[in-house]
């Protein structure tokens, strides 16, 4: 399967090591800290800003999520640190380290800064790659990732793990073309999943978490085939 040439950090070095399989691959049992890395580029801005980082040595590479905020979305994450990083699976992103230290505003203010630590997903978002054409609407295409998306699913619910967040923003192309779900153990973010989630999600009434996961594939699902969604919250079918 080839993708069409999507957006990436344009740093030659970076990519000659990244996919050079020899080289910045991780190991079952590494853990790496901020205080290990070199932050560089700003990868992304939406929501929590991700930065590039690299070892001293430039020798490995990671993704460093960083969080000032810490509101209920971030918040779940934080209380389910444990099993987040003692999480592996080939369709998710990979946890490094998690940690929090206090910062000092120049008003003097002292707040909370937590880093994440992840696996670096060069090849960007399903949302970004579907909006430049990067990718095709094609039933072969859309199996490869659904399928994969359905594995990860399957493991988080195994782990005890419900997402409520999935959205084509959370499923990156990463090494090997291969899906990577992001954002696992954050809190559902009404704003960002509006068009995904199951209607009972945003009821008052108690529903079944693993269910609601299992609608919003099928919400994935549909984008992948045609490119575009099924409905939009709030606005009639028209018959």
């Amino acid at each position: 399967m080839i993708l069409k040439k999507a957006h990436t950090i344009d740093i030659a070095f970076l990519l000659k090591h990244y996919y050079d399989d020899s080289k910045g691959s991780c190991s079952p049992k590494e853990r790496v800290s901020l205080s290990d890395l070199k932050l560089t580029d700003l990868i992304s801005d939406k929501g929590f800003p991700v930065f590039l980082a690299s070892t001293r040595s430039f020798d490995k590479f990671y993704a460093a999520k960083m969080i000032s905020d810490h509101n209920s979305y971030s918040q779940k994450f934080f209380e389910q640190k444990e099993k987040i990083l003692y999480m592996q699976h080939p369709n998710l992103i990979r946890v490094f380290d998690i940690n929090t230290k206090k910062a000092t505003l120049d008003s003097g203010e002292q707040i909370d800064v937590s880093s994440i630590i992840m696996e670096l997903a060069l090849q960007g978002d399903l949302m970004s790659l579907i909006v430049e054409k990067a990718v095709p609407a094609e039933e072969k295409f859309a199996r490869t990732y659904f399928l994969q998306l359905l594995d990860a699913i399957e493991y988080c619910h195994n782990n005890g793990l419900a997402l409520l967040n999935l959205n084509l923003e959370n499923l990156l192309i990463g090494r090997g073309y291969n899906l990577k779900l992001i954002n696992y153990g954050f809190d559902y973010d009404k704003e960002k999943n509006l068009n995904y989630s199951a209607p009972e999600v945003d009821s008052k009434e108690k529903f079944n978490k693993r269910s609601a996961d299992i609608y919003s594939a099928g919400i994935v699902l549909f984008l992948l085939c045609f490119h575009i969604f099924p409905y939009i919250r709030d606005i009639p079918v028209q018959a």
